[in-house]
């Protein structure tokens, strides 16, 4: 009888631990970067390139959350033919300057979502 009603109450737990609410998460925030930080932007990619000379920048540049940004950017690769406009991803480190993390082959909406979910996982 004992065990009967062990199962019965592992059973009830199992099924309620799905019934937490979950908390959604905040919605983004997309702005546009003030002049000083486009140009930050651009020096930062430029500084990071094979070819500096080859950067053309798109006029897609997103602030997310205030605390991460994308920049449209198309340069040449090591073979010298342009790559076709990428995402480079930054985010802001200590709240106050702007870091590079990468230049991806993403469209600006999937680089949004992406930085998006990273601060909110990260706590940043």
């Amino acid at each position: 009888m004992k065990t009967k009603q062990l199962s019965i109450c592992c059973l009830v737990s199992a099924l309620l631990t799905g019934c937490a609410p979950r908390v959604p998460a905040p919605p983004v925030t997309v702005s546009n970067p003030s002049n000083e930080e486009r140009v930050l932007f651009q020096k930062s990619i430029i500084n990071s390139l094979k070819d500096p000379d080859s950067a053309k920048f798109g006029e897609q540049i997103f602030l997310v959350d205030n605390k991460a940004a994308c920049v449209e950017v198309n340069a040449k690769n090591s073979y010298g033919g342009y790559t076709g406009f990428q995402q480079a991803m930054f985010v802001k480190v200590n709240g106050v300057g702007w870091k590079l993390m990468r230049i991806a082959n993403v469209s600006p909406e999937v680089c949004i979502n992406v930085l998006h979910s990273t601060i909110i996982n990260q706590n940043l």
